[in-house]
């Protein structure tokens, strides 16, 4: 299965535990993380796929992003893709590619891309808490969250 690790450019050491300790139960059953480049939760997500030899993909956005992760996690089967799209456009990638979404803390970006999964009738897990940024958006009802 296909897992979009996403969420927070800032999140807490908790929540990246979280995550991780729940990727692990899964670890033999995903085939492949699917991110998009930035740095925090997505930069885990990439470290924790890059640890752990499973196939990582990412949509690098137009903007912020750690390009140098990115650099260091380019090779095989990997695929580090240039969308030159900005962040929500590239939200949509990431949430059509993948089978279910894993999000540690999370804010307004995030929220776009829960709000996509749960269109595209994905289950979202959460880990994590809303970080306010400078627009209040509310968390999207049918998120699972998890302790």
């Amino acid at each position: 299965m296909i897992v979009a690790v996403i969420g927070s450019r800032s999140p807490s050491g908790q929540s990246k535990n979280k995550v991780a300790a729940y990727l692990n139960t899964i670890k033999d059953e995903i085939t492949e993380i699917v991110t998009g480049g930035a740095y925090g939760m997505d930069s885990f997500g990439m470290e924790y796929a890059e640890a752990n030899g499973i196939k990582l993909t990412v949509y690098r956005p137009s903007g912020w992003h750690n390009a140098e992760l990115c650099q260091k996690v380019k090779h095989e089967p990997n695929d580090i893709i240039s969308t030159g799209l900005g962040f929500n456009e590239r939200n949509t990638l990431i949430i059509k590619h993948c089978d279910f979404v894993v999000c540690g803390d999370y804010g307004n970006g995030t929220i776009d891309a829960m709000n996509k999964a749960l269109k595209m009738e994905k289950k979202v897990y959460c880990f994590g808490h809303y970080i306010p940024g400078r627009f209040f958006k509310p968390t999207p009802r049918g998120i699972i969250f998890k302790d």
